[in-house]
């Protein structure tokens, strides 16, 4: 009888599914350690969308007009085929900290977009450094990383620490690289401390010579490389709800989370920071 009634109750209901039209996403962190600026173009995609709407506009991105600004000097960027991007030399509009930097994008169908964002004060006093563990097992030894900075008096600080392990291989004329990253910790700190640092523990596995006869010219030089990211209010809000957007995903009891923008007429974000690069030897 339960289930009587509850076939009895069963109701066909009519909603119109509306297609969201696509919106214009502009992607963009910038910062003078590079030597060019790119800006990425695309459109966000519905599930009920008309395909060919967004195929169409896809097709177009590279027609797309942008141009980036000081406030006194304003650059074109020109479409790059090979970095699929818009592209402006950091020496065609020198990235300088304290200043900020706005851009606007037209595309071909009529569509503007603008942004602009402020860049950080340099980097001072950045250090890698670690500890190496006491013990040793199944030939792995855990060690601590720890990345620190000077912290910026009077302002909230927002910082992205990372570090990596970089292996490189060398064979005669040729070379291969791999970067592994060990992890990451973004930190906001309005305390105004003299030093904020980040730590890292890491099963550090001990690395035995080449296996056999060595081809002619081989090399192998370990590293573990720090990135110190000074950033804007931008880059820590995107960076900050990505994340809990991305930890967020496969939980179904998780409340949603909405991306940040920054972008005005699309969405994504246009963000400076600075950028410092300290390598220790891995051994």
């Amino acid at each position: 009888m339960a289930v009587v009634g509850l076939i009895a109750c069963k109701k066909e209901v009519d909603y119109d599914l509306i297609a969201e039209k696509p919106q214009l996403v502009v992607q963009s962190f910038f910062t003078p350690a590079e030597d060019s600026i790119k800006v990425y173009l695309s459109y966000t995609e519905s599930f009920f969308e008309d395909k060919s709407i967004r195929t169409s506009l896809i097709a177009n991105i590279s027609k797309a007009q942008l141009t980036m600004s000081d406030g006194t000097i304003t650059k074109p960027l020109k479409w790059s085929v090979r970095k699929a991007a818009f592209v402006l030399a950091t020496k065609d509009l020198p990235l300088i900290a304290n200043k900020t930097y706005s851009i606007s994008v037209k595309t071909l169908d009529g569509n503007t977009a603008s942004a602009s964002s402020k860049m950080p004060n340099e980097i001072t006093g950045a250090q890698l450094s670690r500890v190496k563990g006491t013990s040793v097992k199944n030939q792995q030894r855990k060690d601590r990383l720890t990345l620190a900075l000077n912290a910026e008096t009077g302002v909230t600080n927002y910082l992205d620490f990372r570090v990596f392990t970089v292996f490189t291989e060398r064979y005669s004329s040729t070379s291969y690289e791999q970067i592994q990253l060990i992890d990451q910790s973004v930190i906001k700190d309005d305390v105004n401390i003299p030093i904020i640092s980040a730590n890292f523990s890491y099963n550090f596995y001990l690395r035995s010579n080449y296996i056999g006869i060595p081809p002619p010219n081989y090399s192998i030089t370990s590293v573990f490389r720090g990135l110190f990211i000074k950033a804007n209010e931008e880059y820590y809000k995107y960076l900050d709800v990505s994340k809990k957007n991305y930890d967020a995903a496969d939980n179904p009891f998780s409340e949603p989370t909405s991306l940040y923008t920054n972008i005005t007429g699309g969405l994504g974000v246009f963000a400076a920071y600075q950028l410092v690069i300290k390598e220790i030897p891995y051994d």
